[in-house]
């Protein structure tokens, strides 16, 4: 398998995953920049995996199956990252009473201001 035939089916799943509700062929063709048939392929590929769903004779969508699976995942990414930042010490932004909001951070200084 080249690279080009990963690089596309990683594009569809990003557009489908983009489109929870659904897409059609002609709108993952659109954005995806991908031939029909070459669509259909990986669709078809990804329907096997479970990870797309057919909604009916023009649209697919992401599989609620594989949806919940990246949630899975980014929650025990997040959760490794926070054991990771406390064996090192590192109090998270959210939870450190002492930490300052820093939302303005990247105005200019207002010369008419006294302090």
């Amino acid at each position: 398998m080249g690279i080009s035939v990963v690089e596309d089916h990683y594009r569809i799943e990003r557009v489908l995953l983009s489109h929870p509700e659904g897409a059609t062929i002609a709108d993952l063709v659109e954005l995806t920049g991908i031939p029909k048939q070459t669509l259909r392929n990986h669709l078809a590929t990804m329907l096997e995996h479970g990870r797309a769903e057919r909604l009916d004779a023009f649209a697919w969508a992401p599989t609620t199956q594989w949806i919940m699976a990246i949630l899975r995942e980014a929650a025990q990414d997040a959760d490794q990252l926070r054991s990771r930042a406390s064996r090192a010490g590192v109090t998270p932004l959210s939870h450190n009473p002492e930490a300052t909001p820093c939302h303005n951070a990247h105005r200019a200084p207002d010369p008419s201001d006294p302090a």
